[in-house]
């Protein structure tokens, strides 16, 4: 840690964020084959298309007493990048996941149409993010980083802190899909970010083809990272409308209205704190 001596450490203070962890896959393999200019403005432009674009808006309707109310909610994306990760995350308020996990998909699409593999988690909770001391610490991190790197596949898994019931209520279907996220090891939940329905709208057609195209260009231990990848795209195609569909038996994700959710939620709450 690199403290600005004309901070006060008790300026440092607990946010609670909903925060993904990224990791740029194969970096030490370009650090080892490239030129250090040219990793850097590998960088560069991917700052430029992504993590530079901190400014979002989101529409809702927000309750004010009784009535909803339409609002426009400004969202600033923050991040921070270490070696070959990146932290990014937003305060964790109504109305912020949905822009949010779009930043997400957007991140993922941009890197890998400059053939720059991403695997990533998010997770929720209080963490220390303080980019003026470099003071970077809490739950969230910790579950995000382990989940991110358990990962087999190009893409992004929830961790069980995102999970929160009125936290997957306020997100917009079309950026989630259940699926078994392939693990090294541990066990994740059934959903993941559906980064490859946004990549069929930027690019067109199915992103597995772009996935199939690097796994030939790349060294044979990285393979199985694009068939997993690939396989999850096709299935995001072939499910690209399971929030209309009847639920299958199998199903274990449908999305619940935010406020019925929320309310049953508060209800449990106080029947727990009945003497």
């Amino acid at each position: 840690m690199n403290a600005d001596p004309k901070q006060n450490k008790s300026d440092i203070k607990e946010q609670t964020v909903l925060l993904a962890v990224f990791d740029i896959m194969g970096f030490s393999n370009k650090v080892r084959s490239l030129s250090l200019q040219e990793v850097y403005h590998h960088y560069e432009e991917l700052r430029e298309r992504t993590v530079s674009r901190y400014e979002l808006w989101s529409f809702d309707l927000l309750r004010m007493d009784d009535v909803h109310v339409p609002a426009i909610l400004r969202l600033d994306v923050e991040s921070h990048i270490f070696s070959d990760s990146v932290f990014a995350w937003v305060p964790l308020k109504r109305g912020f996941s949905s822009p949010f996990m779009k930043w997400c998909c957007d991140f993922v699409c941009e890197a890998l149409s400059m053939d720059i593999p991403i695997r990533g988690a998010i997770a929720a909770g209080d963490a220390i993010l303080d980019k003026a001391t470099n003071t970077f610490m809490g739950k969230p991190i910790v579950e995000a980083h382990e989940l991110e790197a358990a990962q087999d596949w190009i893409g992004i898994a929830f961790a069980h802190s995102a999970m929160w019931p009125p936290l997957v209520a306020d997100m917009s279907p079309k950026l989630i899909i259940e699926y078994e996220v392939p693990l090294k090891k541990g066990v994740a939940e059934p959903i993941a970010l559906d980064w490859p329905r946004f990549w069929r709208e930027y690019y067109g057609g199915c992103a597995s083809s772009k996935l199939e195209t690097l796994r030939s260009s790349n060294p044979k231990e990285y393979s199985k990272y694009y068939t997993n990848a690939a396989e999850f795209a096709r299935h995001s195609q072939k499910r690209s409308n399971w929030f209309n569909e009847p639920p299958q038996p199998a199903d274990k994700l449908t999305m619940v209205n935010y406020n019925n959710i929320r309310k049953h939620f508060e209800n449990e709450n106080k029947k727990e704190i009945k003497p």
